[in-house]
């Protein structure tokens, strides 16, 4: 259900502040630590922001809504969205992502199509991969046959990077990541924030 779960004017007020601060940024990205496409504000909030301000307004999605026409008409005046792309067929985003019961891996791509053709700024799209489950040629290929389906402007290709919910997820390797982003269309951006294997930190 989409609501609103901050109200718009708080978040507002807050942004006004920071502006009257003098504080420089490059994007104000709407992210939140849940997913902003159920915030029932969202459209509201984008165009209030750029009514602000000629700070860029991204807004990060796990895409899941992008079907939906309400949502697509609430983000189609952001600067750039970047929503998430998993798994490249039903069996895996079931496993990897655990979406809820109506939300369907082929209605979810084809909301991601849609609105790209729609949308007037860029997508990037992110593609999050985990050794053991989606990093093998085979099942990378069959997300870069979605890439090009869905049609975003670059490809952002990561990995887990956080403690995470589940113990089967675990992290490629930065060299892997590199090797497997050739088999991706378009301009592919590598984002590993982690060590490889066998490597230690520093202070």
């Amino acid at each position: 259900e989409r609501k609103e779960y901050v109200p718009v004017e708080e978040v507002l007020s807050e942004l006004r502040e920071w502006l009257r601060s003098g504080e420089k940024c490059d994007t104000i990205s709407l992210a939140g630590s849940g997913e902003p496409t159920l915030h029932s504000g969202i459209g509201t909030l984008i165009r209030a922001i750029k009514g602000m301000t000629k700070i860029p307004v991204a807004v990060l999605t796990n895409g899941s809504l992008l079907f939906r026409s309400e949502v697509q008409e609430a983000v189609l005046e952001a600067d750039l969205v970047i929503p998430s792309l998993d798994a490249g067929d039903a069996h895996l985003f079931q496993w990897v992502n655990r979406p809820v019961e109506e939300i369907s891996f082929d209605r979810m791509v084809e909301g991601l199509e849609s609105f790209t053709k729609r949308f007037r700024g860029e997508v990037w799209l992110e593609v999050l991969l985990l050794e053991g489950v989606t990093a093998y040629p085979a099942q990378v290929e069959k997300i870069a046959a979605l890439v090009r389906r869905i049609g975003p402007a670059r490809v952002q290709l990561t990995t887990a990077s956080r403690p995470p919910a589940e113990l089967f997820a675990k992290p490629v390797s930065e060299g892997r990541l590199l090797a497997l982003a050739s088999l991706l269309p378009g301009p592919v951006d590598v984002i590993a924030t982690r060590e490889e294997p066998g490597t230690s930190g520093g202070p």
